[in-house]
């Protein structure tokens, strides 16, 4: 969905929130199980069928995205736009490198590959707030799987949908 959103320009315009895929899954990331692997090819044939331009491979694991999330949401209370640089290295490590991004060593890597400064808390309380409250609003609006775009007016994008429908929707 970032991919899209990033090529159709008009991601600065998106309020990103992060919530776990499945807040389950164990710590450490341990590879894909036989269900895991093949709830993770369908939903890489479901993007392929839906968005052919966005680029990703089938990961090899599915990750506790919970210290992820976390890390995002504290560098964007010190730097909103570092925030969103580490969103993206995030998703593009594990959608087209197949990275484990629940290791808080790879977390830590991506953050100084963005340029976030070491003295940035990237698990401080007040992000680890952020996350547990943006998870809370998911869980009370039933919104239910990911990704899901809400407008300001209330309309809902389930899902990955053609890009023209995607292009209507943002206005």
């Amino acid at each position: 969905m970032l991919a899209r959103l990033r090529a159709l320009g008009v991601l600065a315009r998106v309020s990103w929130r992060g919530v776990q895929h499945d807040p389950a899954v164990a710590t450490p990331t341990r590879v894909a199980d036989r269900r895991q692997k093949r709830a993770l090819d369908d939903e890489v044939e479901d993007v392929s069928r839906i968005a052919p331009e966005v680029p990703f491979r089938i990961p090899s694991r599915k990750p506790n995205t919970g210290a992820a999330i976390a890390a995002i949401a504290s560098v964007g209370r010190v730097h909103p736009g570092r925030g969103a640089q580490l969103r993206d290295a995030l998703s593009t490590a594990y959608w087209e490198h197949d990275e484990d991004i629940g290791d808080p060593a790879t977390i830590v890597r991506l953050a100084e590959e963005v340029g976030i400064p070491g003295f940035v808390d990237l698990a401080s309380y007040e992000g680890r707030s952020d996350a547990r409250a943006w998870e809370r609003e998911w869980t009370l609006a039933r919104l239910g799987g990911v990704p899901r775009l809400v407008r300001d007016d209330g309309k809902i994008i389930w899902n990955l949908v053609p890009v023209a429908e995607l292009r209507g929707w943002m206005g």
